[in-house]
């Protein structure tokens, strides 16, 4: 029985089978893995790179900074909606983005130490 003014609505068809939902869960589980996994590793070659070069020139700060930032936002949103696959991915691509920041810090001082120009510390 249907509450005055409301309409009582019947559902014929057919509902997911609950191998459905599970099939979708792994499903996207999935492809959060493999994401979180092709964007964390897209910054090892870079850091691979430093290593062995000692340069961090052709990096840039500002896009540095930037990606940094929107990793801890993105880690943090992890945390907070408790999703493990978000939050490690994110933590670990921002220590490789740390990491990359911190040649680029090395590289600033040294070329700033080796020059009297006090202009090259502000750029």
């Amino acid at each position: 029985m249907a509450l005055p003014g409301t309409r009582l609505v019947v559902h014929t068809g057919t509902r997911p089978a609950l191998g459905a939902f599970v099939w979708m869960d792994i499903t996207s589980n999935m492809i959060g893995i493999l994401a979180a996994l092709l964007t964390t590793v897209a910054n090892v070659p870079q850091v691979i790179k430093c290593v062995r070069t000692g340069e961090s020139a052709d990096l840039s700060l500002k896009m540095l900074i930037t990606l940094a930032l929107g990793l801890l936002l993105w880690l943090s949103y992890g945390v907070m909606r408790g999703d493990f696959i978000i939050a490690a991915a994110n933590g670990t691509s921002l220590c490789l983005v740390g990491l990359l920041l911190s040649f680029k810090w090395r590289d600033r001082n040294s070329q700033a130490a080796q020059t009297d120009d006090p202009q090259h510390l502000r750029r």
